[in-house]
């Protein structure tokens, strides 16, 4: 799917990166307001990725925690920023 990458011939995706780009970036941010004003439907696999704070939920925190990443005001997200999945 989108924003999944193979490494070594495992998949992972980075955290945050809602659009799939590879890279974070402001887009990942606006997808997820415009996902919850009910402008954009994201999928289950956006919706994980873009769960930046590990609540389980895609909430305003979790972009504004993209945008804080993004400024450097955070080095990482409170969730792995790179997960290995099996």
């Amino acid at each position: 799917g989108r924003g999944y990458f193979n490494l070594y011939g495992a998949p992972f995706y980075i955290y945050g990166n809602v659009s799939g780009t590879g890279t974070l970036n402001i887009t990942d941010a606006q997808m997820i307001l415009r996902h919850l004003v009910g402008k954009l439907h994201l999928t289950e696999e956006q919706q994980d990725i873009a769960d930046v704070d590990g609540d389980r939920s895609v909430t305003v925190s979790d972009a504004r925690l993209i945008l804080q990443k993004l400024t450097g005001k955070i080095a990482d997200f409170p969730r792995v920023n790179l997960e290995i999945r099996n």
